[in-house]
Parts: C-alpha cells; structure tokens; sequence
C-alpha cells in the first residue's frame, strides 16, 4: 500500500513523555523498546524523516533513529507534540505514541494523510475521545502550542478550539474515503 502523501511530513515517535501512559492508565505490555521497534517497522518507509521524542534520549542512543528531548520539559503530550514539530524539517508531522498505540492501522493513516491537506490538525476520535498522540500537525500550530505551554494550558482538547481540526471517526474512516 503506497502512502506517501504529495506534502511530505515527518513521521514523530513519542516515548516516555512525561509519564503519559501512566496518566492515560493506557500502558501497554512489553518493553518501550519493543514497543517503538513494532511502530518503526509499521512505518518503515512513510515518512522522509522520522524522529523520537523522549524525555530520556540517551536511553535511545543504541537505536538506530534520531533522538531528541522535550524543547520544554516536563508538559506531556502537548510538549511532546510542540518538540516534534520544533525538530521536524517537515511541514507537519504525524504523531504515534510508543506508549499507547496497541497497533498502528495503516488504512487509517494512509485515510489521514490524503485528508490533511486543508486543516492545521487531522485527529481521531473514538468512544474513547479525541486521539491526540495518532495524529497529524501542521506545523501553523506551534505557535498556538508553545503559547499554551507557556500559560501552563495543556488541555489539548482546548488547543483543539484554537486551530482547524479534521475530527475523523477512527472506526469509521476508511470506509468514508470511498
């Protein structure tokens, strides 16, 4: 299945940030390792560049991805998301989370992609919520983000009234793009 979007982005592999899993009571079985080479073997050739946002990068430095640390540390999934931007050469990124992605669904990525186009973020959501950690950015919200972060507002369903959002019904997606 070629996904490759015309508009290159930057695939963002977050592990570790801030103890999102712990807070979400999402953490999956097996190790962050396992766990971010199950993800970068999905991925394996979507993105021009992909890179792993971490609180912790020298516990990557044996991987064979580039590792960076939070730009601000200590905000979670929003610090997280802002860092991928503020590394990427790409003008938006697409966000998987090493900590709490049980799979990764490439018709649904691929659904997102080619939705992307006209929107400054394109997020699932389930019965669960908005998905916030698979999903894509431009990089028009960082901005906002590092605002946000400042201020001490890390509510990214907030964040999400601030900016054009593509809410795409996960369950539902791929058979809406016929």
């Amino acid at each position: 299945m070629a996904l490759r979007s015309d508009k290159e982005m930057t695939g963002v592999i977050m592990c570790g940030i801030g103890q999102q899993a712990e807070t979400d009571g999402g953490m999956l079985p097996g190790s962050r390792r396992e766990r971010l080479q199950r993800i970068r073997a999905a991925v394996c050739g979507l993105f021009p560049e992909l890179i792993l946002v971490t609180d912790s990068p020298l516990d990557y430095a044996d991987q064979d991805i580039e590792s960076v640390t939070e730009v601000i540390p200590g905000k979670g999934a929003m610090g997280g998301i802002y860092s991928g931007l503020f590394y990427a050469s790409h003008d938006a990124v697409f966000v998987f989370s090493c900590d709490l992605a049980a799979s990764i669904d490439l018709a649904l990525v691929s659904h997102m992609i080619r939705r992307f186009e006209k929107y400054d973020a394109v997020v699932p959501r389930t019965s669960k919520g908005f998905q916030p950690l698979h999903a894509i950015y431009s990089q028009r919200c960082s901005n906002k983000l590092e605002k946000q972060i400042r201020e001490n507002r890390l509510s990214l369903e907030e964040f999400f009234k601030t900016i054009k959002v593509l809410e795409i019904a996960a369950d539902t997606a791929v058979t809406s793009d016929k």
